[in-house]
């Protein structure tokens, strides 16, 4: 298990300004990743790279969904109107499907959503942990005897590919299983969707990816991270800002360098280090520590600076990128 810690020494900020973080208990927000837009954007980076073979087999595919005629006929947009636009729109759309699901209990799977893999806040919850050990699943192996209620999004990943790969599997179970690995692969990448943040007092359970910390007012950390794409599902407008990132030279450097590496397991460290280094912002973890110390249920809340938003929506744009690329390239081994 990888883990990793914040020193208190290198985290601390000003007492008076600390002192004026603290937020009132609210209710936490449910976890999704990336909005329906970041979604779409990373399957249309993945639908480009992707040969016209492999797109046109994805797309055939993908209309043998049990929730083909309610989940993508009913909800197809209106200014999509010829063949091309239709392929590209269903391929885009699938990848927003496990989040559709969340309604439909026969479909839904909360758990492969994420993994929690641990930031801890100290040493000392280092220590605390280590002892009594990570009340989640952070197992990165799928096993015969898995209860797939339990899996994580490594696990999940794992489980969609095998069943895509089998000749066994219907073809409806395969375009199911497609939707999930389009998902999931976008998931992955969102830095928030690869860890937890520890506490021994206020986060024995973990902060929920980023959801029991404030950032502006009432949002949260990871919300905001799941906008850094934008949220528009315009075509029109998903098309430009894919073009736009295609066009981008250091963009393509990255998604080129991270085609070759389709182990799960490397993406999950690469969000679980973006976290750490950038996403848990040093003024976010000088206030958990000043609520852990006071052991107040508070959450953690703080105004980041503008520079926050705007490292953070490139650091989102060079992982839609990565995430693309390596969509197109497990599709293509398994389509």
């Amino acid at each position: 298990m990888r883990f990793r810690l914040f020193g208190r020494s290198l985290r601390r900020l000003g007492g008076a300004v600390v002192g004026s973080l603290l937020a009132t208990l609210l209710v936490a927000s449910g976890a999704s990743a990336w909005n329906a837009s970041g979604h779409m954007q990373v399957a249309l980076i993945a639908y480009k790279k992707m040969s016209p073979a492999t797109r046109a087999r994805a797309v055939e595919l993908l209309r043998n969904h049990p929730r083909f005629a309610q989940d993508f006929e009913e909800k197809k947009p209106d200014d999509v109107t010829t063949p091309e636009q239709e392929q590209k729109w269903l391929f885009a759309h699938a990848a927003t499907w496990a989040d559709i699901a969340r309604k439909q209990r026969a479909f839904h799977h909360e758990l492969w959503h994420y993994i929690n893999e641990p930031i801890f806040l100290s040493q000392g919850d280092r220590e605390f942990f280590e002892a009594t050990g990570i009340p989640h699943n952070v197992s990165r192996k799928l096993t015969s005897g898995s209860d797939e209620d339990d899996l994580n999004v490594v696990q999940a990943i794992a489980l969609a590919r095998k069943r895509l790969s089998a000749a066994s599997t219907s073809q409806s179970d395969r375009a199911l299983y497609l939707t999930w690995l389009m998902h999931l692969v976008g998931d992955v990448h969102q830095p928030l969707h690869g860890v937890a943040f520890y506490s021994k007092h206020r986060f024995p359970k973990g902060d929920k990816g980023g959801n029991d910390f404030l950032v502006t007012g009432k949002r949260s950390l990871h919300s905001t991270w799941d906008a850094f794409l934008g949220t528009s599902e315009s075509v029109s407008y998903l098309e430009t800002k894919v073009a736009d990132y295609l066009k981008d030279p250091k963009l393509m450097r990255a998604a080129d360098a991270a085609a070759g590496s389709l182990s799960v397991g490397d993406w999950v460290d690469e969000s679980h280090e973006l976290a750490l280094s950038f996403a848990y912002d040093a003024a976010l973890v000088a206030v958990a520590e000043q609520v852990e110390a006071s052991g107040s249920k508070a959450k953690p809340s703080t105004n980041l600076p503008q520079r926050y938003f705007v490292e953070g929506k490139q650091h989102a744009r060079r992982r839609a990128v990565q995430a693309g690329y390596r969509l197109a390239a497990l599709l293509q081994k398994l389509l």
